[in-house]
């Protein structure tokens, strides 16, 4: 009985579709749209777009918002969405600057206080989604709408710009030659997410 061929190398490599030897574009996708964004904005306004300025003005303008972003991946990740993003981004501001300037607390602790708040909320959320079985949609933009509510319930309407340290708007506000604080917090919190996704057993599956 003849023994069984093993396939050949080019029957093994040589025969895949072109469209399989192309990179993953679930995980460059966004790489490559944002190098074609700049290269199409580069070519169009080179004068303006590829200027150091405007370079780090897209840097430091954006920087929270790539934090954010950071967060929400995480959820996307697993299937679901969070619509409570920007509740939770208002109402934890307001008090980390509320209970520095109404409250008196220091800056630090103030800072600590706001993160456990909001890593409850989050919990809130998880329970409502996993325990609950209400929709990622429906629960969490009814969490954003309750802290609206809280929101404006403890700022009564107003605008909170007096009694703030510099202490704590430093940290938003301070700058590295051209580039500010932000920056480097966008920086250490993708490392640690990219480090989180790819070597751990959690991030892998």
């Amino acid at each position: 009985m003849p023994e069984p061929r093993l396939p050949s190398a080019r029957s093994a490599f040589g025969d895949r579709r072109w469209s399989d030897r192309l990179p993953d574009l679930g995980t460059c996708g966004p790489i490559f749209a944002l190098a074609l964004v700049f290269l199409i904005f580069g070519l169009w306004k080179t004068n303006l777009f590829l200027t150091s300025s405007n370079l780090f003005t897209l840097l430091n303008d954006n920087a929270d918002l790539a934090v954010v972003a950071f967060g929400l991946t995480i959820v996307l990740l697993i299937g679901e969405f969070d619509l409570s993003i920007a509740g939770v981004i208002t109402f934890t501001g307001f008090l980390s600057a509320g209970f520095i300037a109404n409250q008196g607390l220091p800056t630090a602790l103030s800072i600590v206080i706001v993160l456990v708040i909001g890593a409850l909320i989050g919990a809130i959320n998880g329970i409502l989604v996993v325990y609950f079985r209400i929709h990622a949609l429906i629960a969490t933009l009814a969490v954003s709408t309750i802290l609206d509510g809280f929101t404006f319930y403890y700022s009564k309407g107003t605008v909170l710009y007096q009694g703030i340290p510099s202490s704590f708007t430093q940290l938003g506000a301070s700058t590295v030659g051209q580039v500010e604080i932000p920056a480097f917090y966008m920086v250490a919190i993708g490392l640690a997410l990219w480090a989180f996704l790819r070597y751990t057993a959690a991030g892998r599956y």
